[in-house]
């Protein structure tokens, strides 16, 4: 759980989301906000939010595809490496 908490805290989105939530409570409670203010401030939160999670995802489908590069390239090396060691084939 600590752990969890830790990685969670080191997350970008996750301090955005945190941030969001304590400036909608504040607008309710103590900042006297209307809800178009609150809107105002969430919108960008969100945006960036969402925009961080599309980001992120990019960039695990390059990596995974630069690893499947990388593997299709050490195959095609292993068939080459069988062909040159057995000729007869």
């Amino acid at each position: 759980m600590e752990n969890a908490l830790k990685q969670m805290l080191k997350s970008k989105k996750a301090i955005a989301m945190m941030a969001g939530i304590i400036v909608a409570g504040l607008g309710h409670i103590g900042l006297n906000l209307s809800p178009e203010e609150v809107t105002g401030i969430l919108a960008p939160v969100l945006a960036y939010i969402v925009g961080q999670g599309v980001a992120d995802h990019g960039k695990e489908k390059a990596r995974m595809v630069s690893q499947g590069d990388a593997n299709a390239i050490s195959a095609a090396m292993e068939d080459l490496q069988a062909k040159v060691s057995s000729p007869n084939t």
